[in-house]
């Protein structure tokens, strides 16, 4: 699960830290339920500061990847 830094621990004013937030409540749609080191933590943060369009278009991405992997796994199964 990605956890989003305090507010005032950083030098950033409210507006981003409300957006911020939002992005990082819908990457968690996806790692809600992982466990990830800091260093993932952390990137998936800075990431959560890029606007809506690349976060919207990264979780496509991730989406699509874990339904590639799924049907491979289920091809894979004898």
């Amino acid at each position: 699960m990605i956890i989003q830094p305090e507010w005032g621990t950083r030098n950033v004013n409210k507006y981003f830290y409300e957006s911020e937030a939002r992005r990082i409540a819908d990457l968690n749609e996806i790692f809600g339920e992982v466990e990830l080191t800091e260093d993932e933590q952390r990137i998936l943060i800075w990431l959560a500061g890029w606007d809506e369009y690349t976060i919207e278009n990264m979780l496509s991405a991730i989406r699509k990847a874990m339904v590639a992997e799924a049907k491979r796994l289920k091809a894979a199964r004898p």
